[in-house]
């Protein structure tokens, strides 16, 4: 993508609307499936979350940068 096409439509980025849980459980282990029924949304207080995306141009291209994390047995 041209980098000035993203910058015209990054502004639509700001509020979208997300699929939201439904997207999630479709690839979702049952166990979450089963996890996620079971909630009471008037007790469960969850985190807030964010990404950040870093697009940049490259001879006028959209690029956006990645990092490959490390392989080990664990959390992240």
């Amino acid at each position: 993508m041209k980098f000035d096409a993203f910058l015209a439509l990054s502004p639509k980025l700001t509020n979208p609307v997300l699929p939201g849980e439904e997207s999630h459980l479709k690839m979702a282990p049952p166990e979450r499936r089963e996890l996620m029924r079971n909630i009471d949304p008037d007790t469960f207080n969850p985190r807030r979350a964010a990404v950040l995306a870093l697009v940049y141009p490259d001879n006028g291209q959209a690029c956006l940068a990645l990092i490959r994390r490390n392989s080990y047995s664990g959390v992240h």
